[in-house]
């Protein structure tokens, strides 16, 4: 299991580099200020919960509780949702 957390938050993390070179680069001319602003913030919470995600993949070679797999899930489910709260 932590080796799937550590392949989902690298894959998670990497998604989140490419988007933000994408918006700091090909958006600039695209989307107005504000829409830009919330592009970056999309990215940065991206970013963060990768970054969560590989904690715990990391946590999980120390001391593997079930409270880790489920916060690395939750996380996880974040991310899924995220686009869905980001739209509306």
């Amino acid at each position: 299991m932590r080796k799937n957390f550590l392949r989902i938050g690298a894959a998670l993390m990497a998604i989140a580099v490419i988007m933000g070179a994408f918006g700091a680069h090909a958006l600039k001319e695209v989307l107005d200020v504000e829409k830009l602003k919330t592009f970056e913030t999309a990215v940065r919470y991206q970013a963060y919960h990768a970054l969560a995600i590989l904690m715990v993949g990391m946590l999980m070679y120390f001391r593997k509780t079930s409270f880790t797999t489920v916060a690395g899930w939750l996380f996880v489910a974040g991310v899924a949702f995220f686009p869905v709260r980001f739209t509306c």
